[in-house]
This record gives C-alpha cells, sequence and structure tokens, in this order.
C-alpha cells in the first residue's frame, strides 16, 4: 500500500457528487497511508444530462446536483454532504487534480467553471488546504470519434426505455408519435407493482401507465431538441480545433484519430486543474 503513491479515478459526475456513496465513500477510506497524488477524471460523457445537451455545472461547495444557475462564492461554507467537503477526511494528500473534459461547443460552460474554481479552497483532515496552483493549469484538445448518437433516456426506476427511434425504420422526421410507438411496445418489468389511474394493481405485463408514458415522452422530446441543437458538426472539419488553438490550446495528437469522413469526428475540450497542499 505505501508503494501506490497516486490514484487516477475515471469518475461520473453522480459518483463525485453522491453523498453516500462514490466519493464520500473514497473518502471515509482514505488513510495517512494512502497515496499523496489524486486525479479525478470527469469525461464529456460523465456530466450530469449530457445526452440532452443540458448546460454542465459542477460546484463542491452544493450537496447533489449542481445548477448553471446556481454557484457558490469563495466566502461560502460547505454544506454538509457536499463532494468539497469530503476532502476534511482525507489526510496526506499532497496534490489533487482536476480533469475536465467536454465538446468544443460547450467550452464557454466548461471554462465558467474553471473561472470559479479559483476560489475553490478544500480543507484536508490534517489541518492543512488545497489551493489551486494557477500556474499548473493545462488547456489541451483532441480530436477523437462522436458522442452517441442514440441519445436515449433509461429510468430504472419503472423500467422504461426510450430511445429515438431508427430513421431507416421510421423516417428522417422523428415525432412524439414515432416515439409513442417505441413506449408502448417496450415492455414494463415487474409492472404489476404499479399502480394504474383507477388505484388497483391488476394491469397486466402489457399494460402502460399513461402518466409515465407522457413524462417519458418529454423527455424523449427533449434528447432529439438537444440532439439537433448539438449535432452540428461544421463542413470544415478543422473549424473547431482552430477556434480552440486560437484561444491558446495545445491539442495532443497522439490521442486524436484520423477522420474518416465529414460526420464521424467530434473536437474535444480539456482543462486540467491542480491543488496543492499547504
Amino acid at each position: 500500500r505505501r508503494d501506490l503513491r497516486t490514484i487516477h479515478i475515471f469518475a461520473q459526475q453522480y459518483w463525485l457528487e453522491g453523498k453516500h456513496h462514490g466519493f464520500a465513500a473514497f473518502a471515509r477510506l482514505w488513510n495517512s497511508a494512502s497515496p499523496i497524488h489524486l486525479k479525478i477524471t470527469i469525461r464529456h460523457s460523465d456530466w450530469w444530462w449530457w445526452e440532452v445537451a443540458e448546460p454542465i455545472a459542477l460546484d463542491p461547495k452544493f450537496e447533489g446536483q449542481p445548477s448553471a444557475q446556481r454557484y457558490s462564492c469563495p466566502s461560502d461554507p460547505f454544506d454538509p454532504g457536499s463532494w468539497g467537503s469530503e476532502f476534511r477526511k482525507i489526510k496526506g494528500l499532497e496534490v489533487l487534480e482536476l480533469e475536465l473534459e467536454t465538446t468544443e461547443n460547450k467550452k464557454n460552460e466548461l471554462d465558467a467553471i474553471v473561472n470559479r474554481a479559483s476560489g475553490w479552497r478544500f480543507p484536508l483532515g490534517d489541518s492543512r488546504i488545497l489551493l489551486l496552483n494557477k500556474s499548473k493549469t493545462k488547456r489541451t484538445g483532441w480530436v477523437g470519434l462522436p458522442i452517441d448518437q442514440d441519445f436515449g433516456y433509461r429510468d430504472d426506476t419503472d423500467g422504461f426505455v426510450a430511445n429515438e427511434p431508427d430513421s431507416s425504420s421510421h423516417g428522417t422526421n422523428d415525432s412524439v408519435e414515432s416515439i409513442l410507438e417505441v413506449a408502448q411496445s417496450t415492455p414494463i418489468p415487474n409492472s404489476s407493482n404499479l399502480a394504474p389511474p383507477n388505484g388497483n394493481n391488476s394491469s397486466s405485463e402489457t399494460d402502460v401507465d399513461l402518466q409515465m408514458v407522457a413524462e417519458i415522452l418529454h423527455d424523449s422530446e427533449q434528447s432529439i431538441n438537444g440532439k439537433a441543437q448539438h449535432d452540428t458538426t461544421p463542413t470544415d472539419l478543422s473549424a473547431p480545433r482552430k477556434r480552440l488553438e486560437a484561444d491558446g490550446v495545445v491539442f495532443d495528437d497522439s490521442a486524436s484519430v484520423t477522420p474518416l469522413s465529414e460526420d464521424n469526428t467530434w473536437t474535444y475540450y480539456v482543462v486540467t486543474l491542480t491543488w496543492e497542499a499547504h
């Protein structure tokens, strides 16, 4: 254990912000023999609601899911249960790196998070504080495969899966009606436990809760609208890269892929922030 100096975690945002699991549980297991260098990476598909192109947000002082419209100030205390407060359980850490990735079209959203991060200070359990070293901030880019085009929505509570219909079977003009066909034909596991509108539990496995369908239709429509806004690959594949390079972003060509056509690559933007213990 004492020879392990660095831990690199590729985390979904919900893992980082989970109150009773994820990073909170990880911090409770930390001790003085643990590594001195912790790196946490949030990739482009690890943000909350990335599937529907929601604005990305991150705040260590709030408990639970953050909002792009609400953010903390440097003088604000940590909420109990916030992921930033969990560092008080960690001793012996020397360096924290936070690597944040998104697509080029969300650069401004990520930059807003980075700007606010200059005021994030993380108290450790050994009376030291993690302070951001701005001189070590790195902004890089790479060209890779596109975001998954299957902007489906899954709610594991009720068992529904409502994906965007395949254009080969529903035509190019996807509609709420075509999504309804998918929702109505999707079995509902354990639907006998779901009370129908009349209050009894006599529904069969093929019955559909209309309120549930309406909610899924809304989410699916949001997914299609989000994809329409997001899926805007420019004809000039080098344009996103040129925009980032003009802003000082350095590209890692060793991590990039060679485009096979004009619509099969995306340009990704990565910012790495480094905090050091004092």
